[in-house]
């Protein structure tokens, strides 16, 4: 599934500036293309995603304010011919988030009768010493980075929707966190974009970490 997801990364980019080639309405047709093939990474990346109906808030390991600047490290690996493992490390990614609110719609997506898009604006980097995979700050699969979840009241979690993330960040000058190389230290703006019932109770933004195979640790901020 990661190779599938890269790939469509590529595919992305090429559509993209095939888009930008185009005569007449090249704006238009540029933002066409991107938003079709952002929606098949997004379906992609989203259905590859660990959905879990239900989070025990009592797992998180450390508590984040918003604003603050925070680094995390997880799992990272090179590989030879796959799925011979040359080395495992340690990657670190930076974070800070700026600023949350609701939304109706994001770029194309709307959020539906009765739900919200529930925006988290954020600063994210990599780390020139990291290696291999994850190759970007929204990878999933075998070798994740760290996952950005919501998690209400209840306990119901939510996870983070690629494309609505994207258009969000755009509208902000930013780009969606699958942009973002992990082994590049410089600060960019993204978002991380929920779709959730209209006034969620205490929602808690959730971010997991990979430590080693089976191991996972969470770090949570409190957005209410």
């Amino acid at each position: 599934m990661t190779k599938k997801i890269l790939g469509l990364v590529s595919v992305l980019a090429v559509l993209a500036t095939l888009g930008a080639g185009c005569g007449g309405g090249q704006k238009g047709a540029e933002e066409q293309v991107k938003e079709e093939a952002e929606k098949a990474v997004g379906e992609a990346v989203n259905a590859a995603k660990n959905v879990k109906g239900q989070f025990d808030l009592g797992q998180i390991k450390e508590w984040k304010n918003k604003g603050e600047e925070f680094t995390l490290s997880f799992q990272m690996r090179e590989y030879g011919i796959y799925p011979e493992i040359k080395r495992t490390g340690t990657g670190r990614a930076s974070y800070k988030i700026t600023e949350t609110k609701t939304v109706d719609k994001a770029g194309p997506w709307e959020a539906g009768a009765g739900k919200d898009i529930f925006a988290v604006y954020l600063e994210a980097r990599g780390d020139t010493a990291n290696f291999g995979m994850p190759q970007s700050l929204d990878q999933t699969g075998s070798d994740p980075s760290p996952q950005f979840y919501l998690v209400d009241k209840s306990g119901k979690k939510y996870s983070m929707q690629t494309a609505e993330s994207g258009s969000v960040a755009r509208e902000v000058g930013g780009e969606s966190l699958y942009s973002f190389d992990t082994n590049s230290d410089k600060w960019g703006k993204s978002a991380a974009a929920f779709v959730v019932p209209e006034n969620i109770p205490e929602p808690t933004l959730v971010i997991e970490k990979k430590v080693a195979d089976g191991q996972y640790e969470y770090y949570g901020m409190k957005l209410y």
